[in-house]
């Protein structure tokens, strides 16, 4: 699998597949820990295995650690990590539980973003 760099708010960040990555020292060795990529990073193209969700207006793209935008500059479409506001209406968004299912189907549902679940965030 293909590892993507990003540059955001001074920091790097490194995306293989739908996980991000920042690269730390412990100890004298290099190693890199897993974290949710920060709001307003924008990339070239979205994960495989992205859903498509509604959000009131707005057409979000989800992932099991970000939410995407679409948005139009100079160089095309890209994509920028949004935060959905607490209280957003996600329209067929899977939780975690619910795309790990053993039966086979998809199941979607209608998720309200809560206070509780930014606060997992790290």
């Amino acid at each position: 699998m293909r590892t993507s760099k990003v540059d955001a708010a001074g920091k790097a960040y490194y995306r293989c597949g739908e996980t991000w990555y920042n690269q730390v020292t412990h100890e004298g060795w290099v190693c890199y820990s897993e974290v949710f990529p920060p709001a307003g990073l924008r990339v070239g193209s979205l994960p495989k295995g992205h859903e498509v969700i509604r959000a009131g207006d707005r057409t979000l793209y989800a992932t099991g650690d970000a939410f995407y935008e679409a948005v139009l500059d100079g160089a095309g479409t890209r994509y920028v990590v949004v935060e959905p506001a607490v209280g957003t209406v996600l329209n067929g968004y899977r939780t975690e539980r619910e795309r790990g299912s053993r039966c086979g189907r998809a199941v979607t549902t209608t998720t309200a973003i809560s206070a509780s679940s930014i606060a997992r965030r790290p």
